[in-house]
């Protein structure tokens, strides 16, 4: 059985999609102007799909989705904006898109083979966080043409997993730790001047670290393995 949650809202409102409890369901809402709050919850079940566009301002959309097979995708093109994600279970896929300047995407992945992408283009001072535990997951961080972004990515106990972060532009800074894992992918690269790289592996057998940095001086490269 499908459900099907559709929202839309404009200036400073709230939109709630209530909880999915069964499979195959999908959430979507569009919100335009400033000030938006959106907030979806699909806590149990399958094959899930939710969907936030915010377009404005200071917006601020929450997503949470638990079982397996689900997807989620937000975009938030404007200034100050938030997101909060979190996924647990097995073979989802999540992706943040984020444009302009000053704008923070945070997830949190617990589970096996998810696919995690966050990109945010053509701003300064943005945020990019992805907090995992589980293993084989695939976590991607773009951060284009901006400067003075920042990428973190942590695995807490987990094998198997890519992470890959990409920043252009000046004084950025990206940051990968792994604790109580193995056989990890760590790679970074990034593009332009006064840029930082930060990679640390705790407690933790056979991770690949990697830092490239080209088109520019003043960098930081960091590597700390204990």
């Amino acid at each position: 059985m499908r459900k099907i949650l559709l929202a839309s809202a404009a200036i400073l409102s709230l939109a709630i999609a209530a909880p999915a409890f069964a499979d195959d369901s999908i959430a979507s809402i569009d919100q335009s102007g400033s000030g938006n709050i959106a907030s979806q919850d699909q806590s149990s079940g399958g094959s899930n799909q939710s969907y936030v566009t915010q377009s404005g301002d200071s917006n601020t959309g929450n997503t949470t989705q638990v079982g397996s097979s689900n997807v989620f995708n937000v975009t938030q093109p404007g200034t100050g904006n938030t997101f909060n994600g979190t996924q647990q279970g097995n073979s989802n896929s999540s992706t943040a898109n984020q444009s302009d300047t000053a704008s923070t995407a945070s997830l949190a992945i617990v589970g096996t083979s998810n696919v995690t992408s966050q990109r945010q283009e053509s701003g300064n001072n943005n945020t990019a966080s992805v907090n995992l535990t589980g293993d084989s997951n695939s976590v991607t961080q773009y951060q284009y043409s901006g400067s003075y972004n920042q990428a973190s990515a942590t695995v807490n106990g987990g094998a198997s997993n890519i992470f890959s972060q990409t920043q252009t532009g000046t004084g950025n800074t990206a940051a990968s730790t792994v604790n109580n894992g193995s056989l990890n992918s760590l790679t970074v690269a990034q593009s332009g001047a006064s840029n930082a790289a930060y990679q640390t592996v705790d407690n933790s057998n056979h991770n690949t670290l990697s830092i490239t940095q080209g088109g520019g001086g003043g960098n930081l490269a960091t590597q700390h393995v204990h």
